[in-house]
């Protein structure tokens, strides 16, 4: 199971009720600190009961965030349950603060895009991308957990500069020759592949850089549906 035990006091979340057993605390996919005779929640997990549990530290940014004014973005009601100086910690169901979710063979996936500060002024470049992975068949049952993402820490800026990103899709495996612009929207079968090529465009302001793509999907404003284009890129 995913997640982290090593949790101290003050950083922990209640799980089940107050007077919970150590052996019912186990069968929930908790903690259970027997000295203080509490249930709590791994943290940076997926929880059985359908939940991202996950901290931010103030030093994953560059300058450092303030803990208490993180929310969700655009999602002001979903802030941390617990802040200290220097770290926050969120709980809220993967239902809930704008979650997308996607199927991807038999795995449901639940995403949160990003967090940001109450008053982006005070950290622009603040971003954290979390997901959630479960078995199709039931949330509860779920045998394979997947931890969270780890923070996207924007790396110093050293030059302001603006850096385009095209998108073109190929007519087919070979990425030889592409779809023109008046052939666009393009209407296709459902599961038929589609070959999508994403570069930066030319002329690249730096040759050296380059553009890794790990998932890529689109959604409608309902977060009920959600067109994987790149899974696992």
């Amino acid at each position: 199971l995913s997640g982290n035990c090593d949790t101290q006091r003050d950083l922990q979340v209640d799980c089940g009720h107050e007077r919970i057993t150590s052996v019912a605390c186990d069968q929930l996919g908790c903690c259970y600190d027997t000295q203080a005779s509490a249930c709590y929640y791994r943290l940076n997990a997926c929880s059985l009961d359908g939940h991202f549990v996950f901290s931010v530290e103030a030093t994953d940014t560059d300058p450092p965030v303030d803990s208490s004014s993180l929310i969700v973005k655009d999602q002001p009601e979903c802030f941390p349950v617990i802040t200290t100086t220097d770290t926050a910690v969120f709980k809220f169901s993967v239902m809930d603060c704008g979650a997308k979710m996607k199927i991807i063979g038999d795995m449901m996936i639940y995403e949160v895009e990003q967090l940001q500060t109450k008053t982006l002024a005070q950290n622009p470049s603040f971003s954290l991308q979390i997901q959630c992975e479960y078995e199709n068949s039931s949330l509860k049952l779920a045998a394979d957990l997947q931890s969270l993402y780890a923070a996207t820490k924007a790396p110093t800026m050293v030059a302001l500069g603006t850096i385009k990103v095209q998108m073109r899709i190929a007519t087919d495996a070979s990425f030889t020759s592409f779809f023109s612009e008046d052939q666009l929207p393009l209407r296709l079968p459902l599961r038929e592949a589609v070959y999508v090529e994403v570069s930066i465009a030319q002329p690249s302001p730096d040759p050296t850089l380059s553009l890794r793509v790990q998932d890529c999907f689109a959604y409608p404003a309902s977060r009920h549906s959600v067109w994987t284009l790149l899974y696992d890129g």
